[in-house]
């Protein structure tokens, strides 16, 4: 279930809210597209931290900060491009100078549909799509059976690695917590609370570990259970998601505090998008969630680490939208102790020329792949733009008599048919590749 709004209500929104007053420590005080108030209170200035992001730091005297132009800098739906260099954070993108690994299974899906193209005699969109193989997409370990595959996509970005001398970055998803899906259904898992599913998602973390921990020196992007927060912060009117919260939260402390421990591992915990949980009252709920969390991992295992948050998972936010969102929430995630450093999913995000509500969710029809995967980004806080959600495949299923259908699938802004989530749909990954922005 997502908070409904259309994309621009969403910026009229955030717009309205921000307001002329002196902004109080740490929050945000200037920045490209920044239009809220530009003085700190007494005893905080206004500090550069990067072009999108001045904020209210202790010291110095109340100050405003100075116009930004955006004439050198354009954040769109396609691939950001700017006349200067935005350099890594203050710790370091993780990610720079490394390669994010296509790999072999969803490149045979695509290579499958540009055949079938070949043989429906469209060789002009088959060549398209076969473009698309070579394109990074995230590895989802969605259940208990597919924990040994892992092994077989990181044998085979090491072997790519060790072939191309280029450092290899696997984009990953653990998504397997008790109840999963709590709100929507379409995507319900194997783990029940109410069937011993804690223990069961332990067990499936520690095998997951196991896992990782054979290839140390590739460099894994995971993505913590995505929608699992948004669920916490905005669901818990629905019973059945108030009830999964407790157990998920310990879920994702015991993830923390197991896969965190891995020098290469970096980790995201959810942040659903800016259309979910970007609005200005959402902000501070959700990184008391992500800070309650974090704490609750240092407590079982201190030496425990997570790089920062995910967004747009599975969803069509434009970039220029997350990268707001992520200017907003970042404040509230440093004054948590929560790191304040963010992925975001641009895979189907391309076509932006579309008025949608945050309902629509569920193969929108008018989707189109988006910016390729980088960790040239637009802002130092904002490590890589991936395609985690692999486009083609389907978000949940159409079809009513479906043990997971949910209505949202057979909207009139979906695709129809589309098959049970996770697998593949052919005609809205055809749609995607016809509406891909860049171009292929």
């Amino acid at each position: 279930m997502h908070r409904t709004l259309s994309v621009g209500a969403f910026a009229a929104a955030f717009m309205a809210s921000a307001v002329s007053a002196q902004q109080p420590m740490y929050a945000q005080c200037g920045g490209i597209n920044w239009t809220g108030g530009k003085t700190c209170v007494s005893g905080a200035s206004c500090q550069k931290l990067n072009d999108y992001y001045y904020q209210c730091l202790p010291g110095g005297p109340t100050t405003t900060s100075k116009p930004i132009t955006t004439s050198t800098t354009k954040i769109t739906s396609s691939t950001p491009t700017s006349t200067t260099s935005v350099g890594p954070s203050p710790t370091g993108n993780p990610y720079a100078g490394k390669v994010f690994y296509a790999n072999t299974v969803y490149r045979a899906k695509v290579q499958a549909e540009a055949n079938k193209l070949i043989s429906e005699g469209n060789s002009a969109l088959a060549a398209k799509v076969a473009k698309v193989g070579d394109i990074s997409t995230g590895i989802w370990i969605a259940d208990r059976a597919s924990v040994p595959s892992i092994a077989t996509y990181l044998q085979d970005a090491l072997n790519v690695q060790n072939q191309s001398g280029k450092k290899q970055v696997v984009p990953l998803v653990v998504y397997d917590l008790p109840d999963r899906d709590c709100s929507g259904g379409a995507s319900a898992g194997e783990f029940s609370s109410a069937n011993g599913g804690e223990a069961k998602y332990q067990e499936y973390i520690q095998a997951v570990y196991q896992q990782f921990k054979a290839f140390p020196t590739l460099t894994l992007a995971v993505s913590l259970e995505p929608d699992s927060i948004g669920n916490m912060v905005s669901n818990q009117g629905i019973p059945f998601c108030a009830t999964a919260a407790p157990v998920q939260k310990r879920g994702l402390a015991y993830a923390i505090s197991v896969l965190g421990t891995l020098p290469n591992t970096y980790l995201y915990l959810d942040g659903a998008h800016a259309t979910w949980l970007g609005w200005p009252d959402s902000l501070g709920p959700t990184a008391k969630v992500l800070g309650d969390i974090y704490a609750a991992a240092k407590q079982l295992n201190p030496n425990a680490l997570v790089r920062g948050v995910g967004t747009d998972v599975s969803n069509y936010n434009g970039l220029d939208q997350e990268v707001t969102y992520h200017t907003n929430l970042a404040p509230y995630l440093t004054a948590v102790g929560y790191p304040a450093h963010f992925i975001v999913d641009q895979g189907r995000s391309g076509n932006q020329n579309i008025t949608r509500s945050g309902e629509d969710w569920c193969n929108l029809k008018f989707a189109g792949l988006g910016p390729r995967p980088s960790a040239n980004t637009p802002s130092s806080i904002v490590d890589a733009i991936l395609w985690v959600k692999p486009p083609g495949e389907s978000d949940g299923s159409s079809d009513p008599s479906s043990s997971r259908y949910n209505p949202v699938c057979a909207s009139n802004t979906s695709f129809i048919p589309s098959p049970e989530a996770g697998s593949w749909a052919s005609g809205s990954f055809r749609a995607m590749v016809q509406y891909a922005n860049p171009p292929l």
